[in-house]
């Protein structure tokens, strides 16, 4: 549940939160969507909220449904759509989903973690009959795999035929120092909890990226049973850090943000 409410919930924070306390919430949408720009469905940033929740409980529900089809037990088919949803990872078996042995149930898992992976406001679009315009889309048809096929092309930072700005690149750039910082430095602090090195960063990597199974003593075919107390705080905590995105976090924790 933690996991699929952190996939959106973030939005339901600044609009039922953020708009008593006087505050905008774009900021906050700006940070949690996915892709270099965000993009609104509607004029007004509640609408495009509403929109968004609803394609998420949608292929919640669907991906629920069709697991339990294939004989999946009604409670794992719901463990199994919250964290597919919200790309986790985890599952309700020491196995993860080989356990149960069907092709089906991997491929209807596997395709939603695609959809699950790319802008909902794409899938908004090929909802509404609008496939030619999410054709278009460059994060839809490029998907990361221009720069697998032409490695050593050099390619302009365009999206959708303009030019990504210098503040988007410079916000990427800054997401990726914090985030290798924190990963680094939270494996120091783990290490003297853990101090196999494997399992230390096994335990960071799985927890700030909230993506399920770890490394050694943390890995597929164990769990965090043995972490003591203050380790399973410590990693709690990088699972919320990374799950509602350092800049969100962050935010909250500087002055400038809450001046008015």
């Amino acid at each position: 549940m933690t996991q699929w409410l952190g996939g959106m919930g973030i939005i339901v924070l600044s609009l039922a939160i953020l708009p008593v306390l006087g505050i905008g919430g774009m900021q906050f949408f700006v940070a949690e969507v996915s892709g270099p720009t965000p993009n609104k469905l509607h004029p007004r940033i509640k609408q495009t909220a509403k929109r968004l929740w609803g394609i998420y409980v949608l292929f919640t529900v669907l991906e629920t449904i069709l697991p339990y089809i294939g004989k999946v037990p009604l409670f794992d088919a719901v463990c199994h759509s919250f964290t597919t949803m919200a790309t986790g990872g985890y599952s309700t078996k020491q196995a993860g989903i080989a356990f149960f042995t069907s092709p089906y149930i991997q491929y209807v898992i596997t395709i939603f973690m695609f959809l699950a992976g790319t802008n909902f406001s794409l899938s908004y679009l090929v909802l509404n009959g609008k496939l030619k315009k999410a054709w278009a889309n460059e994060e839809f048809r490029w998907y990361g795999l221009r720069r697998l096929i032409h490695p050593n092309a050099v390619i302009p930072v365009r999206f959708n035929q303009r030019t990504v700005s210098d503040q988007i690149m410079l916000n990427v750039l800054a997401f990726f120092i914090i985030y290798v910082l924190v990963f680094f430095g939270s494996v120091v602090i783990y290490t003297f909890i853990e101090p196999d090195l494997s399992s230390a960063i096994g335990a960071v990597a799985t927890s700030l990226g909230n993506i399920g199974p770890g490394l050694g003593n943390v890995g597929p075919t164990e769990n965090f049973y043995h972490v003591p107390a203050f380790g399973k705080w410590f990693l709690s905590f990088l699972m919320l850090l990374g799950r509602l995105e350092l800049f969100t976090i962050l935010i909250l924790f500087t002055p400038f943000f809450w001046r008015n």
